[in-house]
Parts: C-alpha cells; sequence; structure tokens
C-alpha cells in the first residue's frame, strides 16, 4: 500500500511490516509490549518510531493515525474490547483499520500455541506460563467486536492444512535454533498460506474503513 500517511503498527513485534511501509512511503509507529522486539525492530526499521506499550492505553491523542495495522495481535491481547476501544479513538474518521487473526476454519484445533507443549516450552525457555488461549476468529466475529462503525472492505483467506501443523515443528526448530530447518518449514508453509481457501482456511485478513 502506498501512501504517507501515518500508520500506527500495534504488535509490531520486530518490526518487519514496519520496515516494509517506510519503503512504501508511510510514516511508522510501532508499539509493542516485550522490550526484546523492541530493541530488533530499532534495529531493523530505524525510521520508524516506536513505543513500549499495551494496546489497551494508547498514549496518542483522538484521531491520530490514517492507519492501524494489527497483524495477529488481537488474539493475544487481554481484552478485546478495550484495545478496539483505543484503536478506535486514535483512527481517524475514514481511516483504514487492518487486522489478521487466526481463522476459526476446518483445521482450527490445531493449533501449536495452545497446545500443552508449547506452554511448557515457553515456561522453560522464557521463564513465564502461557496462561492465554490462542483465539480464533471468524469474520462475523470480527464485524461483531468493531461494531457498526466499519465497513468491511476487503478480506482474504490463507493456510489450510500444512500451515498449523508445521507450527509445531517450527516451535522446536525456532527453540533449538535451527534456523536452516525453520526455514525450509516456513517455505512450505508459506505455499499453502498462499491458497485462499475461503471458510476451511486456517487464517484470515480484513480490512475496515471507520466510518
Amino acid at each position: 500500500m502506498e501512501g504517507t500517511g501515518l500508520v500506527l503498527d500495534l504488535g509490531c513485534a520486530e518490526g518487519l511490516f514496519a520496515k516494509l511501509a517506510i519503503r512504501k512511503g508511510w510514516r511508522v509507529v510501532g508499539m509493542d509490549v516485550d522490550t526484546t522486539s523492541l530493541s530488533v525492530a530499532r534495529r531493523q526499521a530505524p525510521g520508524a518510531d516506536f513505543a513500549l506499550g499495551s494496546g489497551e492505553a494508547l498514549p496518542f491523542p483522538d484521531s491520530f493515525f490514517d492507519s492501524v495495522i494489527m497483524l495477529d495481535v488481537l488474539e493475544h491481547v487481554p481484552s478485546e474490547r478495550l484495545t478496539l476501544q483505543e484503536v478506535d479513538r486514535v483512527l481517524k474518521p475514514g481511516g483504514r483499520l487492518i487486522i489478521s487473526v487466526p481463522h476459526k476454519g476446518t483445521f482450527a484445533f490445531i493449533d501449536a500455541q495452545n497446545s500443552r507443549m508449547f506452554a511448557v516450552g515457553r515456561k522453560v525457555i522464557k521463564g513465564r506460563e502461557n496462561g492465554q488461549h490462542h483465539k480464533h476468529y471468524s469474520l462475523e466475529e470480527l464485524n461483531g467486536l468493531l461494531g457498526g462503525s466499519y465497513r468491511l472492505t476487503h478480506s482474504r483467506y490463507g493456510g489450510y492444512f500444512l500451515f498449523p501443523v508445521l507450527g509445531y515443528f517450527l516451535m522446536f526448530t525456532d527453540a533449538l535454533r535451527l534456523w536452516r530447518v525453520s526455514s525450509s518449514f516456513r517455505r512450505v508453509e508459506q505455499v499453502d498460506f498462499d491458497r485462499d481457501r475461503g471458510e476451511k482456511s486456517w487464517h484470515l485478513m480484513a480490512e475496515f474503513t471507520k466510518a
């Protein structure tokens, strides 16, 4: 997406989207709750501004951003309602909201991040519990969470069976820093992800316009 507006990359992780958006001419503010990820993001996207904080209390004035991006973020937040209220507050009328989430597709039950293995591994490696369920959504549920003040302008589905299954393998290869093996898995994962199987798919991305 080309442009010169101001974008909030909420849950920016290591700054990959911020890096790409700056190349397209956007001004970017990235925000995340993880200090390690933000350190990487600042190195990867030096042209962006970054802030530490939660989506439930955004430190920005009303109607501040032209677009808000939430890529695989909503399923992790403690309160969807508070987060989306804050997003609505800082997004300009007519602004774009882009959300990607795990979808309630055929194989939604195959989710490595909801497995006991993931919970144990996270506790051993990062020293903290995985106490939150990795949620999946339908497009209708996303519309419902946003209320009647947003219009759906575009949606895309992706992934089916290989995408979630390979998540289990990546859970181990990433933890063991087997980067070449992980890279091979991700190439296969991407092939599956690039095929849109509609409502059977494992992943959903939707773009909304604020009324």
